[in-house]
């Protein structure tokens, strides 16, 4: 045989594995020392602080690995239970891994409330509810939000939901989907397009033919692309802008209103419903209307008086 020396390299291949690992016991122990000045005993202080919350034998990256499949990755606590002692060798009873969720629960419960007061403090917090069944029941989670923060709520779907964490403090513009939960708000309230235009355009692909669906369509998208464009130019509502677009909008969908034979009439319906009855803006138009009548109020009431007078006058009153 010849020795090979020298060489170069032909090829490389990367490998990537996750080492499975037990879980490592730690035993500390506190020597207790008596001063010999004041013959008094002596403890170090806790040195674990961050190995450990409290008193407890779990350390901080084992809790943390727990919630998160509890609570991301949605595992029964029988699962958990099965991959701490398949993976890590780790055998903990169900009531470990309960009590240890709670007890971030009631650690993180302070910090929770500090990020739903920022959310009512919010001038605009988004709002959603989704299906969601927990431990065989049936129910709903909310989701209230704004782009720092993000409050989660398992209840029913009814509207006290949304008074429940928006309080009697939120002042702010609310937006949400067409669900009637969110109807009793009573302040401005931002209905989500992507709703809308996502059913514009299912109702398109269902009546590909219908060449007044397609000429409606196209005129409540271009109506959104100025919305975005005033908004973006610093729009705030209510306003003459946000009013003269909301008009332009109403316009498109009077025609439809209560024709049965337009595929777009619910839309219609639902735009209308939602600008005219429910939102922020109707009280904005009633004020508009409000000042114009008290700026006519002179003139009206002198043409009630010359009214009264030529009715007395002629014998028309009593």
């Amino acid at each position: 045989h010849t020795t090979l020396t020298g060489g170069w390299a032909h090829r490389t291949r990367e490998v990537i594995d996750i080492p499975v690992t037990p879980a490592e016991v730690t035993e500390h122990v506190f020597m207790a020392r008596t001063c010999p000045l004041c013959r008094k005993r002596r403890l170090p202080q806790d040195p674990l602080q961050g190995l450990a919350a409290g008193r407890q034998r779990l350390g901080t990256n084992l809790v943390s690995l727990m919630v998160t499949l509890r609570e991301e990755g949605r595992l029964p606590l029988r699962t958990i239970q099965w991959y701490l002692r398949v993976f890590h060798q780790l055998q903990l009873s169900v009531g470990a891994i309960v009590r240890a969720v709670r007890q971030v629960a009631r650690q993180g419960g302070p910090e929770v409330g500090r990020v739903l007061e920022r959310i009512r403090s919010s001038p605009v917090v988004h709002a959603d509810e989704t299906g969601w069944r927990e431990n065989g029941r049936n129910g709903y989670v909310w989701t209230f939000s704004t782009p720092k923060e993000r409050f989660f709520l398992r209840r029913g779907r009814g509207g006290e939901v949304v008074d429940q964490v928006l309080g009697e403090s939120f002042k702010g513009i609310l937006v949400s989907d067409f669900y009637a939960a969110y109807h009793h708000y009573p302040g401005l309230k931002q209905r989500c397009w992507v709703h809308l235009l996502r059913d514009i355009h299912t109702l398109k692909e269902l009546h590909p033919e219908d060449g007044g669906l397609a000429r409606w369509a196209s005129g409540v998208q271009r109506l959104y692309a100025k919305g975005r464009e005033w908004a973006a130019a610093g729009g705030r509502p209510p306003s003459q802008g946000q009013l003269a677009l909301e008009e332009r909008v109403l316009a498109l969908c009077l025609p439809f209103l209560e024709d049965p034979l337009a595929v777009q009439a619910k839309l219609c319906r639902r735009i209308e419903r939602h600008i005219g009855k429910f939102e922020g803006v109707a009280l904005a138009r009633f004020l508009q209307q409000l000042k114009r009548w008290e700026r006519d109020r002179d003139d009206y009431l002198r043409g009630v008086a010359s009214s009264l007078r030529l009715g007395l006058l002629f014998g028309l009153l009593p």
